[in-house]
């Protein structure tokens, strides 16, 4: 007897289905990284931005500006009293950081002075930082900024 059934069997229809699922859970994953690297990159560039537009503002105005930088945000202030601290009525933008991206700083205050170095602590010392940006894969992103006020930024 000559069977001329077009089309597929179940079985079949199964083993494709699981092929698909098993490849698409890989793929799920990768595309996870991918969005928490894209982000972790993205947080980078703005934290970067920030801190070149607290500097040109210090050489431009002046004043100083620096950054507050907590875990899950910052914030860009002027130093109207030039303590090299930030105190209450000198926030100007608080920025937070992307969902899944954490923030530590070696200080976690500092500001340029109006030649564009970088002054910290209670004396108003010169300073170097870094600061480290983390994703939850545990994918890091280092700035480091120079004492004379060079902003350099690094996967880890």
């Amino acid at each position: 007897m000559d069977r001329k059934v077009k089309g597929l069997t179940v079985v079949e229809l199964l083993v494709v289905t699981v092929i698909i699922a098993i490849l698409m859970s890989f793929a799920y994953r990768w595309v996870l990284v991918l969005v928490a690297n894209q982000r972790l990159k993205n947080a980078q560039d703005q934290l970067v931005s920030h801190m070149e537009n607290a500097k040109l503002r210090s050489l431009t105005t002046n004043a100083p500006w620096g950054l507050h930088i907590d875990s899950s945000s910052y914030v860009v202030f002027s130093d109207l009293n030039r303590n090299c601290q930030f105190d209450q009525g000198e926030n100007t933008e608080t920025v937070d950081m992307p969902s899944g991206i954490s923030a530590s700083a070696s200080r976690n205050t500092f500001v340029f002075n109006r030649r564009g170095m970088v002054r910290g602590g209670t004396g108003c010392e010169l300073i170097g930082l870094k600061i480290v940006l983390e994703n939850t894969f545990g994918t890091r992103r280092v700035i480091t900024i120079e004492p004379y006020g060079r902003i350099r930024s690094e996967l880890q």
